[in-house]
């Protein structure tokens, strides 16, 4: 997707959808459950987002919406951990995740290969702990982070 002059307003309700995602993860302290609902899907789908460009000067961050479609994509996943879901749907979903990464369309957050690494592994092998740190890391370094950025500078 291609963010231009023309549709900018697609691109400007995605980054309030990125904000208002961040704001239930910091509330939750971390990835939670079910998080996502509280984003309007005709405003942002996570998927939609994965390699979105932005033509220069309309005041979008383009880093920050291909963060945030990751991250979205991560709180799908997180539920379907967390839920304990094995039905064929949800290892579907599993093994689209493990595609896109494999295409390189989660790079925005290389740290999603520990995750995908974890999710891939048969029920017996699966690291719940494991699993954890690893989202742990990314809500650290990409939502604390970049909510922090955007903070001044202390005096």
């Amino acid at each position: 997707m291609l963010i231009h002059l023309a549709n900018s307003s697609v691109g400007n309700r995605a980054m309030a959808s990125v904000l208002l995602l961040y704001y239930h993860l910091l509330k939750e302290g971390g990835f939670g459950h079910v998080v996502t609902a509280h984003v309007a899907p005709d405003d942002f789908n996570g998927f939609d987002f994965l390699d979105v460009r932005v033509a220069p000067n309309l005041g979008i961050d383009e880093k920050w919406l291909r963060e945030g479609a990751v991250i979205y994509v991560l709180c799908e996943l997180n539920d379907i951990v967390l839920e304990h879901d094995v039905s064929p749907l949800a290892l579907q979903f599993i093994q689209k995740i493990a595609g896109l990464f494999k295409e390189g369309k989660l790079a925005a957050i290389p740290e999603c290969g520990g995750v995908v690494e974890q999710v891939r592994a048969d029920a017996m092998a699966f690291d719940l702990a494991a699993y954890q740190q690893v989202l742990a890391v990314i809500f650290e370094r990409y939502v604390v982070g970049r909510m922090r950025a955007i903070l001044p500078p202390q005096a």
